[in-house]
């Protein structure tokens, strides 16, 4: 082969394969996965009493996988006057759910879904919806 082949190979090869990185690093862009907001319909009807709750004392009391629901994390916490479920939102929550354990105790507001797990972690459950957005 000549120098002149192996040279417009060689540059060929570069545009191709720089044109494959660009597009890898940048492909949120192109298709527009940058802006894209996840439907919490469900979640949020499901999580209303929830957020409108205050829990000034409750403890885990179960924590999981929901495998019917999209292996969606979950928690049940007991507040001595109910038990609720609280889902997280998966991979904008996880690094939470792995903190908590069974028998942590739980606190929050009312009207809010800032959570305080033990006294020490504050977290907050990323789901946005009609009554906690401005």
């Amino acid at each position: 082969m000549e120098t002149k082949q192996k040279f417009i190979l060689g540059a060929s090869s570069f545009i191709v394969l720089f044109s494959l990185y660009f597009a890898m690093k940048h492909i949120d862009n192109i298709v527009g996965f940058n802006n894209f907001t996840p439907d919490f319909t469900g979640t949020c009807i499901e999580h209303k009493y929830f957020y409108e709750k205050e829990i000034r004392c409750s403890i885990v009391i179960h924590k999981g996988l929901d495998k019917s629901n999209h292996a969606i994390p979950r928690i049940f916490i007991n507040t001595f006057d109910d038990t609720l479920e609280v889902h997280f939102n998966t991979g904008f929550n996880d690094s939470d759910f792995n903190k908590i354990l069974v028998g942590d105790t739980l606190t929050k507001e009312a009207n809010s879904f800032n959570l305080t797990i033990n006294r020490t972690k504050n977290f907050l459950l990323k789901f946005k919806c009609d009554y906690n957005t401005p």
